[in-house]
């Protein structure tokens, strides 16, 4: 079982010695990810992962004079021993890998093989924008849906994405990557 969540809590859950990606709090709020046993009572996989800011679900903006403050789930998929996360940030330091875009922006997504022999970050980028989504295939590629309000990603858009051409306020574009091919 795996459990992907947001802390903190400078203190990483688990004895030391066990299997993750990065042991140290990075400041503000990380991600937290733990993997049980098969009877879920150990830890046997234990990270952070972030930088020195927010890596949040959560989001506010103001509107005229209005605050807002919502709820922004981080969106996940897992497959096999990989993670494919999806979130907000407002730090301008997280780890960069086979990245889109390297310049801080309000998202950013990640690919982490969280397996228990050794623990790889396989993709890891910022977005301008937080909204979006990621999901995986079997055949090791992944998608990420992006916000592309003002046009950063045109270049990008797969060939298959469904409504490229259509501007509203949230276009989403459909980034389709395979880790093997980005190396």
């Amino acid at each position: 079982m795996t459990l992907v969540g947001v802390t903190d809590n400078p203190i990483l859950p688990g004895s030391s010695g066990l299997p993750g990606y990065d042991k140290d709090y990075n400041g503000g709020k990380d991600i937290l990810i733990l993997k049980l046993d098969n009877i879920g009572q150990n830890i046997v996989y234990s990270s952070f992962f972030g930088g020195s800011g927010d890596e949040s679900k959560v989001a506010d903006f103001e509107f005229g004079n209005q605050a807002y403050f919502w709820d922004d789930k981080l969106k996940i998929d897992f497959l096999d021993s990989k993670i494919y996360l999806i979130g907000r940030t407002n730090s301008s330091d997280i780890p960069i890998v086979n990245s889109i875009d390297n310049i801080a922006g309000q998202g950013f997504a990640f690919v982490l093989d969280a397996s228990l022999g050794s623990s790889n970050l396989e993709f890891a980028s910022y977005f301008k924008y937080s909204g979006g989504g990621i999901t995986s295939f079997k055949d090791g590629k992944f998608a990420i849906i992006a916000e592309n309000i003002d046009g950063s990603y045109d270049n990008m858009i797969s060939p298959n994405a469904i409504e490229s051409e259509v501007k509203v306020i949230h276009l989403c574009l459909y980034f389709l990557y395979s880790i093997v091919q980005i190396h």
